[in-house]
């Protein structure tokens, strides 16, 4: 048996649901069980159930709906869960272990001691599962002043379980698992100050600074556009770090390295100018962007500009910041958009074989073709300007 309120509402008997009744006859358990064990009384469930104003007959109603709910748990043969009428009110007796409303809270409470303990490896378990249950409480249902605040409640702890769960993943070295989830959750609540902040410290360690930079002026511009605030001193100080963080790496550095001891580089992106300086903000974005996107599938960026603006140098420098992340190899293809060819009708041919030949592929032209066959397609083509 199994009692369910995170998500819609349900009393499970093996494989089958029982009936509860109408939408104001659900609400009545749902109070009950949110409750589980503690007396409810009637006037408590009128409010409830007409917050707007209650019928003349709303105390009978009330009363009907919980003894319809009751004659339907005792005809169903389960001891584990009744409704009890007491003086005053109505009782649910029940194992809370059968409602996951408890269950997720008794999970988060027990990853909050683990961490408080020093064991965040124990704790991560635990907090992740509370994590995973997003559905909000109740859903589906039109639910009176005090369902709405239990609600929002088990949203906060929701989102207080993931910053628990976050810093456990940090607190054992591990930014990048703390970078995966907090990518999915953190974008749509921008005005969630701490888990932006917790979004920094771990893009900052995992070595994607520009990335922890453009969270920062995206939470920046949030809070001033909707709140009139500015950021707090915590994400101030993780702004600098990300800023000296990115300065110490020297451009060398950012070179492509081989992925195995002993792999040829294969890096043909032409060299460009030493000390690239000014469009910060376009750099951070295309690299978190990115960064983001990375092992979803292609990633295409355009940059558009009028010739000699600069669209084939910066192109350049983000490739070269983002050849770790294309293991297999980084290629030039100069298609020749300001040429003098191109400024005429005729259209501007790109010759592949070459590139192919440094990457291994070979075409067998057939006999009588025209035109040379289509190109491979490896990872981490820059298009030039």
């Amino acid at each position: 048996m199994e009692i369910q309120v995170v998500g819609g509402l349900a009393v499970r008997l093996g494989t089958a649901d029982l009936s509860l009744g109408t939408p104001k006859q659900q609400l009545v358990l749902a109070l009950l069980i949110v409750r589980a064990n503690q007396l409810v009384p009637v006037h408590e469930l009128v409010d409830e159930l007409w917050p707007d104003g209650p019928p003349r007959s709303a105390i009978a109603n009330a009363r009907t709906y919980a003894a319809n709910l009751r004659r339907g748990l005792d005809s169903s043969g389960v001891e584990r869960l009744r409704i009890v009428r007491e003086q005053g009110g109505y009782r649910l007796v029940a194992d809370e272990n059968l409602i996951d409303l408890h269950r997720r809270t008794a999970r988060w409470r027990q990853g909050r001691e683990l961490m408080r303990a020093g064991e965040p490896a124990q704790a991560i378990t635990l907090l992740k599962d509370a994590v995973d249950a997003a559905d909000p409480l109740l859903a589906g249902l039109t639910l009176g002043p005090v369902l709405t605040v239990r609600r929002e409640a088990m949203n906060q702890e929701r989102r207080a379980t993931l910053e628990l769960l976050a810093e456990a993943h940090l607190s054992m070295g591990n930014p990048e698992s703390a970078v995966s989830f907090l990518r999915d959750q953190v974008p749509r609540e921008p005005l969630w100050e701490r888990a932006q902040c917790l979004l920094m410290r771990a893009l900052i360690g995992a070595g994607d600074a520009g990335g922890a930079l453009a969270v920062y002026r995206a939470t920046r511009e949030a809070l001033s556009d909707q709140l009139g605030v500015a950021p707090s001193a915590e994400m101030e100080r993780l702004r600098m770090a990300a800023t000296q963080a990115r300065r110490r790496i020297p451009e060398s550095a950012r070179e492509v390295e081989p992925i195995r001891s002993g792999a040829h580089k294969r890096n043909w992106l032409p060299r460009t100018v030493m000390n690239f300086v000014g469009r910060e903000e376009t750099v951070d974005r295309l690299l978190y962007e990115v960064g983001e996107a990375s092992g979803q599938g292609p990633t295409i960026r355009v940059i558009d500009g009028m010739a000699g603006c600069g669209k084939t140098t910066l192109a350049l420098h983000v490739a070269s910041r983002s050849a770790e992340r294309f293991p297999d190899g980084q290629l030039f293809v100069d298609l020749r958009g300001h040429s003098a060819r191109t400024r005429t009708n005729e259209a501007p041919t790109v010759n592949f074989p070459p590139a192919n030949r440094r990457w291994g592929v070979v075409h067998r032209h057939p006999k009588r073709r025209s035109s040379p066959p289509p190109a491979a397609s490896p990872r981490g083509v820059v298009p030039g300007g």
